[in-house]
């Protein structure tokens, strides 16, 4: 383990971190451009105060399709043998009206 003796320090920790802030043209939710920063917050966060290596954590931004997503997992878990972690994050827009 690193020395903040947190399983994310293990060698073998590997964590995607994946995120978009933009749709497809003419999707009915509007862009997040905080989205790639808060991307990139996590990835800070998880190697300062984790314990993660940086070589350990895999960040992509917007990936072009979706399939990416998969393959990111698939080498997180093909590649991990001690941790492997990911949290998925839907930002929901709702307009609500006052009475």
């Amino acid at each position: 383990m690193s020395d903040t003796g947190l399983p994310l320090g293990l060698p073998g920790a590997r964590v995607p971190v994946i995120g978009t802030g933009s749709h497809v043209p003419g999707w009915v939710l509007p862009a997040v451009p905080a989205a790639a920063g808060t991307v990139r917050a996590v990835e800070r966060a998880l190697v300062h105060h984790c314990g993660l290596a940086p070589e350990h954590v895999r960040t992509v931004l917007a990936p072009e399709k979706p399939v990416v997503l998969g393959e990111e997992l698939t080498a997180a878990a093909e590649t991990a043998d001690s941790v492997r972690s990911w949290r998925y994050w839907v930002r929901r827009t709702e307009r609500r009206t006052r009475r």
